[in-house]
């Protein structure tokens, strides 16, 4: 059995990680102030997020693709633009879900202030 070898440019595995880690790290950042954010700026920190994350996943994608050297045909621009916007449409849906949850943090921060108030008086009554 015959196993084609596979020829790669490492230069585009390499920026195509290096832009899915940018896009990463700025959607975790449009997350934290999409948890402050009220009325229309939630929505507008939605999109931008969803929009960044998802041409970011898109571009690691394409990249990923044109780094192997296998005879892909051309993308047209219709199913370009398609393809972007089914990404930003899942990161929409993602960010959604991931920026109404609070993960549990102010539980956990409210369960430790009511910690330290108990020692606080525990010790303060001893």
């Amino acid at each position: 059995m015959r196993v084609p070898l596979v020829d790669f440019d490492y230069r585009l595995v390499i920026l195509s990680s290096f832009i899915v880690t940018v896009a990463t790290y700025a959607t975790l950042a449009v997350v934290e102030r999409m948890k402050f954010a009220q009325g229309t700026g939630w929505f507008v920190w939605l999109f931008g997020g969803a929009s960044g994350i998802g041409i970011g996943i898109w571009s690691m994608h394409y990249l990923g693709l044109r780094t192997l050297s296998f005879p892909v045909p051309t993308l047209h621009s219709s199913s370009v633009v398609y393809s972007i916007l089914a990404t930003i449409f899942a990161s929409g849906v993602t960010l959604l879900v991931i920026g109404k949850s609070d993960s549990g943090r102010s539980v956990r921060k409210e369960n430790q202030r009511l910690m330290r108030l108990e020692i606080f008086i525990r010790h303060r009554v001893a």
